[in-house]
């Protein structure tokens, strides 16, 4: 047995984390909406494998934001790509009660990213307004198609 399916074997929460998980190579972005009228974060964990061209987007399109000056009743949005989490980390995220409202989320499968359309000189709060319209209230889930793997299809 190797170092490595050694240190799989002792986690600590392996009765809980099925071998699939444990032995996953999937990374997550991660995804973070802070509501404008509770100041909670929805907080989504994205497949980040499969889905490298659309996040790439999306991050272009938050970046174009200023979280300076938000216009009235926006969310703002936040997604961080260069630390990419393990598929336990989130799905043990996932778990976790951090906020009354708003349960994390660990979306898989393919992000059938919007088309968002934002026109040529847009300013930063025509950008986050956009953003709004498609993602505001957790919607990112709704744009993800699970796919399953060969291994599990029937």
């Amino acid at each position: 047995m190797s170092h490595e399916e050694q240190s799989i074997v002792k986690h600590p929460l392996m009765s809980q984390i099925s071998q699939d998980d444990a032995t996953s190579t999937f990374r997550y972005a991660i995804f973070v909406e802070l509501d404008w009228r509770t100041m909670e974060n929805f907080l989504s964990f994205i497949q980040y494998q499969g889905n490298e061209d659309e996040i790439c987007q999306l991050e272009k399109i938050i970046d174009m934001t200023d979280n300076d000056h938000i216009p009235e009743k926006c969310s703002v949005f936040y997604i961080e790509t260069c630390v990419l989490v393990s598929e336990i980390t989130a799905r043990e995220m996932a778990e976790t009660y951090i906020s009354h409202r708003h349960l994390p989320k660990k979306l898989n499968g393919k992000f059938n990213m919007p088309n968002i359309n934002i026109k040529e000189g847009s300013g930063p709060s025509a950008c986050l307004k956009k953003l709004n319209q498609f993602f505001s209230d957790g919607k990112i889930a709704s744009y993800f198609t699970e796919e399953k793997s060969p291994t599990h299809q029937a």
